[in-house]
């Protein structure tokens, strides 16, 4: 079985980036009485919602539960510093354009 974390893509509301900590699990192995046939499967779960806005980052696990800065970085080393604003993204800069503020 293959497990991995990553960040899902960022998405920017206004003055607010959203994004989540996600876990994939990957399996597969080889089946029949030939050993010529795959079975596999996965599955993909929320480890954490982050949310960064003027006023810094805050997270949640996904019952809900409020996650300290340490507890994300503990599940997803660097999720934190990715949320950062890009610059000249956000809305006001010159260079936002009307679809980036719509969304």
């Amino acid at each position: 079985m293959k497990t991995a974390r990553h960040l899902s893509k960022v998405r920017d509301v206004g003055p607010w980036r959203i994004a989540a900590i996600e876990e994939v699990r990957l399996w597969a192995r080889a089946s029949g009485r030939d050993g010529h046939r795959i079975v596999g499967g996965g599955e993909k779960r929320p480890l954490a919602i982050l949310i960064a806005g003027p006023g810094g980052i805050a997270g949640t696990g996904p019952g809900g539960e409020r996650l300290s800065p340490d507890e994300i970085e503990e599940i997803l080393p660097g999720a934190a510093a990715s949320m950062a604003p890009k610059a000249g993204t956000g809305p006001g800069d010159d260079t936002t354009s009307q679809e980036e503020e719509d969304r």
